[in-house]
């Protein structure tokens, strides 16, 4: 994959797995895809700086934080050990561990988000966008599952166990920069698949419209992808991505000290994610949703089927065939900053 800029150095999937997304220069186009799935322009340049020192201080305050505590827990135990009040020490010890939570939260998630907000969520003062990320309320979502159909197939007939890894990171990798470009935010890798969620407050009102247009260019780009990587496997298998699409309340908990997703919609996405390969399965809630912003009939073609999920019986849902309006709208706190942003060819 060759730079845009001849400053700038070469970059193939290894290399921008490795760099620290996202200020990877990643251009998605360059991937072998077959459909129009659109440049993400590179925002390196207005990150590196003074985003890129916040970060540096970030991590520079968190270990500042946890020293502190590894002194705190050897003082609360020397004073335990003489039969000495510790409330003190360990009232500070609470309050340094619950910064390091939120600052480890903050610097995870700005690798989850466009760059922009990554941007204005390191920005100092009353920072609203970074508050609705903290906040411990439910919120409106958009839920996006993807599953790699036919994961342990794929596994068991590659060449070897690092060609598996290299298929699987580098598509991961691809999938999480094309959830990050069209405004969604990455929650986590789940072993053959990934789940994504688009909240309101971050992706804007049409936040299940967002979540279609992301579907349909993950499938595109799966099918790229897989097609230039077959050497890594002994035999052609047909295999694509089921994803599923939900729509609802949810909000971000701590699983292992780290932040996911987590609601009912966030379950029935998952269980619609066993839709067929190349499939897109919306449920119930996200219809009414597209229907309710507007979205014209002539502009989506959707299939009502039958699907069985367990302990429930046959619902209703609906099969994404084809979506003509595949322009994203940007969110507000992206139009607010747009005088700091240089897009560029």
């Amino acid at each position: 994959m060759e730079s845009t800029d001849e400053n700038e150095p070469s970059l193939d999937v290894p290399t921008i797995i490795r760099n620290n997304w996202p200020y990877a220069n990643f251009d998605i186009s360059n991937f072998n895809t077959q459909g129009n799935l659109g440049k993400f322009v590179d925002y390196s340049f207005y990150l590196q700086g003074s985003s890129n020192d916040k970060l540096e201080k970030l991590k520079t305050e968190i270990k500042e934080k946890e020293s502190q505590n590894n002194i705190l827990i050897n003082e609360i135990k020397r004073l335990n050990d003489e039969k000495k009040d510790i409330t003190a020490q360990f009232d500070e010890y609470r309050k340094n561990q619950t910064y390091i939570q939120k600052k480890e939260q903050l610097l995870r998630l700005t690798s989850n988000v466009h760059p922009i907000a990554a941007n204005i969520l390191l920005a100092e003062g009353d920072n609203t966008l970074l508050n609705n990320f903290h906040s411990e309320k439910e919120s409106q979502n958009a839920i996006l599952s993807i599953d790699i159909r036919n994961s342990t197939d794929l596994m068991l007939n590659a060449h070897s166990s690092d060609n598996f890894a290299s298929f699987i990171t580098g598509l991961c990798e691809g999938l999480k920069n094309i959830v990050i470009s069209n405004f969604g935010v990455f929650d986590k890798f789940t072993g053959d698949g990934i789940l994504a969620y688009f909240p309101l407050f971050y992706s804007g009102e049409d936040a299940v419209h967002k979540c279609c247009i992301t579907s349909q260019k993950c499938h595109s780009f799966f099918e790229g992808y897989y097609k230039s990587n077959r050497t890594k496997f002994q035999i052609n298998l047909k295999t694509g991505l089921g994803i599923g699409i939900d729509y609802g309340s949810a909000k971000l908990v701590r699983i292992n000290s780290e932040p996911t997703i987590v609601g009912v919609p966030v379950v029935y996405a998952c269980r619609l994610s066993n839709a067929p390969f190349g499939h897109t399965y919306i449920n119930q809630s996200a219809y009414q949703n597209l229907t309710d912003k507007g979205i014209k009939l002539n502009e989506i073609k959707l299939d009502e089927i039958d699907f069985e999920i367990k302990n429930q019986g046959t619902v209703t849902i609906y099969d994404l065939v084809k979506l003509e309006n595949t322009e994203i709208k940007k969110p507000d706190w992206f139009n607010n900053n747009a005088e700091d942003i240089k897009t560029g060819e």
